[in-house]
């Protein structure tokens, strides 16, 4: 007669020290009845999806930011009025509106430059 035991995630997390142990995997150890604990003949695994698994991509909407700056707006490699300027954005001119997250310095794009720009001149729009 065999008997089946069920060990949990963290106990084998112990005994294996494996980035395996991260996901919520039940193990099922089958032995015959008189043979010790200690002893195992077959492993089974039964596995759950990972809660580290990376979540499916949201449908957000592209949003865009046009400057309304009087004359210029730079952008920068920080969000911080004395980091470098990357480039000289004139009024007018529409970018892409990465993060508005901080809401003094705004993350935007413009072509293939990624930097930070001040919010007060910039004005959300749809692209």
């Amino acid at each position: 007669m065999q008997s089946t035991r069920k060990l949990s995630s963290f106990f084998l997390c112990l005994l294996f020290l494996s980035l395996a142990c991260l996901s919520t995997t039940e193990l099922f150890v089958t032995y015959p009845a008189d043979t010790p604990t200690a002893i195992k003949t077959t492993v089974t695994a039964v596995s759950s999806p990972s809660p580290l698994a990376p979540l499916p991509k949201s449908e957000s909407k592209t949003q865009c930011a046009v400057i309304s700056a009087d004359e210029a707006l730079h952008m920068r490699t920080q969000a911080g009025a004395t980091s470098q300027v990357l480039a000289f954005m004139k009024r007018g001119e529409v970018v892409t509106l990465l993060s508005s997250a901080n809401a003094d310095w705004w993350l935007i794009k413009r072509g293939d430059l990624v930097g930070y720009a001040r919010s007060k001149y910039l004005e959300k729009s749809e692209c």
